[in-house]
């Protein structure tokens, strides 16, 4: 049901529904939105729990063989080896978080009576043409598609948000261009977001080495859930859910790890990083814990128990890049994480400072085993860029749920990684082949656990959850 106020705003025209909601048409942006404001709603309760208290409840209760995708590793015997030496246990929680990019979704339209065409950022094209064709009613081959720069996307526009409410407005003005534009507050109560998840850990250590782990991680299976969106649905188990989990290597002899998808939450869909971007903090921080039980340096054990050759030096490399000689004392802290994402390996440390105020983050370095940097500069800035990113969603952001609806709907509520918190970033790429490997998104999953220990190192305090900042300030 939908009632509209009186509006003072004169170009106002009218209120178009559509299949999720309604549309106001006015003759500029500023209009429209002002319009919309004055637009009262009644929606229907929403297919999920509407407090997030419920959506946690779901994701600890899928760690059953009901919700099991797959088990991805199972080596040596992992339920003897974990009754032998010092036992560790661990839970760990990602929230779900926005893309926020500096451009809201957005787009141009027109249809006719036998065709589409089309103006609008996005990262599969193809599936632009059939999305927008089957919310008219039309053929793929009967939409034209023209591609455009974009202000950001980081997943967000691998969704269809835009593109559907676009084909389905302009369809009810045929004839007449269409330009849509969602307000941030839009933007962000639209957006699909990362995947909540969840990581139960236990291990053990005997005589200065680390013995067993065993992983478990339930999430909402991002790529899955995506691809049922664009009528592609797999019949696999998400592989997006086992990137750290699996392609985790350390020399540790029983090692078993299992991914669980959880259901009856919010949809999820790709994020920077995707399934690396809580598996990663997940696993790189027990691996820390483990470490520190065993009485171990972190970056040395970590050097010294590496299978593939080229990672240890991925690893030697951005200890030496940071002068590692190992704790620093004095309030300060170094954190050391490694993660394998999309191909490409990355090694990051974290320097911070434990202030009267809260933690500063000094200085982090970073070794990435891209192959061949083909731009110096882009991979520089794509490497920074990803540091920033995974290091102020970690410290400040997460998407919750009260009354059915995402209550952060603004950067004040949503806060990355403020100018004056930047530190500096040292880069290094390795070129150990002729092979042109993706960076973009592999820097990301190891800001998040190499803060949280470099937290550790500093203060004795270790953070399960993110954000950080629900358990410790930041200057």
């Amino acid at each position: 049901m939908t009632r509209a106020r009186r509006s003072r705003c004169r170009a106002f025209s009218k209120v178009l529904k559509i299949s999720n909601g309604v549309a106001v048409i006015a003759t500029n942006s500023w209009y429209a939105m002002q319009a919309a404001e004055r637009v009262e709603c009644v929606w229907e309760p929403s297919r999920y729990p509407p407090e997030q208290a419920g959506h946690w409840d779901i994701v600890q209760s899928s760690f059953t063989p009901e919700f099991l995708a797959k088990q991805w590793r199972n080596d040596g015997d992992i339920d003897a080896s974990l009754k032998e030496g010092t036992l560790l246990e661990a839970e760990y929680r990602a929230p779900y978080v926005g893309h926020q990019p500096l451009e809201p979704l957005n787009g141009i339209g027109i249809v006719t009576d036998d065709r589409m065409e089309i103006w609008v950022g996005h990262q599969t094209p193809q599936s632009v043409q059939y999305i927008a064709a089957k919310a008219i009613g039309m053929k793929p081959e009967q939409v034209t598609f023209h591609n455009e720069w974009s202000g950001g996307s980081f997943g967000h526009r691998l969704e269809f948000e835009n593109v559907r409410a676009l084909a389905e407005i302009a369809n009810q003005l045929r004839g007449t261009p269409v330009k849509i534009v969602f307000s941030r507050e839009q933007d962000f109560l639209q957006d699909i977001p990362r995947q909540i998840a969840m990581g139960r850990y236990r291990g053990s250590v005997k005589d200065g080495k680390i013995l067993a782990t065993d992983v478990q991680v339930a999430a909402t299976p991002p790529f899955k859930e995506l691809l049922r969106r664009m009528d592609m649905p797999p019949d696999a188990p998400d592989g997006q859910l086992a990137v750290g989990i699996w392609n985790m290597y350390y020399d540790i002899p029983n090692y078993r790890a299992a991914s669980f998808e959880v259901q009856g939450v919010s949809p999820s869909t790709t994020w920077r990083s995707v399934g690396a971007s809580a598996n990663g903090f997940f696993t790189e921080s027990f691996i820390d814990e483990l470490i520190h039980a065993a009485g171990l340096d972190p970056l040395q054990a970590r050097i010294d128990m590496c299978k593939i050759p080229i990672y240890r030096t991925l690893l030697q490399t951005v200890g030496d890049m940071a002068g590692w000689t190992g704790p620093l004392g004095n309030g300060k802290g170094r954190g050391v994480a490694f993660v394998e994402a999309f191909g490409t390996a990355v090694a990051e440390i974290v320097e911070v400072t434990m202030t009267d105020a809260g933690i500063r983050i000094d200085k982090v370095w970073v070794a990435a085993d891209v192959g061949k940097v083909v731009d110096p500069v882009n991979f520089e800035n794509q490497v920074q860029g990803g540091v920033v990113w995974g290091l102020g969603h970690a410290m400040n952001c997460e998407l919750t749920y009260a009354n059915g609806s995402v209550q952060q709907t603004n950067y004040n509520h949503h806060e990355a990684m403020r100018m004056y918190q930047c530190p500096v970033i040292e880069v290094r790429g390795l070129e150990n082949d002729y092979t042109v490997r993706g960076i973009g998104e592999p820097p990301v999953p190891p800001a998040a656990p190499a803060l949280a220990n470099a937290i550790f190192a500093a203060t004795g305090k270790r953070i399960r959850e993110m954000p950080f900042n629900k358990f410790i300030d930041f200057v």
